[in-house]
């Protein structure tokens, strides 16, 4: 069977109004789920769980999501906004910066560490499908600072932009969500100087 691509707008929660009980349930509801996937992971989340940390009956939470899978792909479309980061300081260099400590930031939320680290697992087809929409366009975004610094001649036009965009991301995304190793400001500084060295050096060897 053909998986179907979701797409952020697509959610259950679309048209709840911004204020009023219903946007609090949604609210507490999806923060529990988020917070559960990073307890627990996906596989052993249970409905009954999400809905004690949440708050609310689980007959609130089958009358929106019946499924588990429908309620991860909530969790996810609604945050797919609050995930972009796209820093233009000028500089390359603060540019990845700003955007590793962006990653770092949301790792820190139990909520966003849950959303992120399902992101690195198998689920259902259609949360796959959904993560896999997340993590290209967050690869697009970092596909797009650096094309902004060798547009505006600050790096060389003979690097490979999505290997430069691999070689910063990677370390910090492994270290983030599948090892106990720390992350910090001095770790994201050090990833994003040797990423430039390395930047240079493969132009230089293109130009030869």
């Amino acid at each position: 069977m053909a998986t179907r691509t979701i797409e952020p707008q697509e959610r259950r929660t679309a048209g709840v109004q911004l204020n009023g009980r219903a946007a609090q349930v949604v609210s507490k509801v999806l923060k529990a789920t988020g917070e559960e996937l990073n307890r627990v992971g996906y596989a052993t989340m249970r409905m009954d769980e999400i809905a004690e940390r949440a708050g609310v009956s689980k007959s609130t939470i089958y009358r929106r999501w019946p499924t588990k899978a429908e309620l991860v792909i909530d969790l996810i479309s609604n945050h797919f906004d609050e995930a972009d980061n796209e820093p233009n300081t000028g500089s390359l260099r603060q540019d990845l910066i700003n955007h590793g400590l962006h990653l770092l930031k949301l790792s820190k939320s139990p909520m966003w560490y849950g959303v992120l680290s399902s992101l690195t697992g198998r689920t259902e087809p259609e949360v796959d499908q959904l993560a896999t929409n997340l993590r290209e366009r967050a690869q697009e975004t970092r596909k797009r600072i650096v094309q902004r610094s060798i547009d505006r001649g600050e790096l060389s036009k003979f690097v490979d932009v999505e290997i430069i965009c691999d070689m910063f991301a990677a370390p910090i995304l492994r270290r983030l969500f599948t090892s106990n190793l720390t992350v910090d400001a001095q770790y994201i500084e050090a990833i994003t100087d040797t990423t430039l060295a390395g930047a240079a050096a493969l132009a230089t060897l293109k130009r030869a």
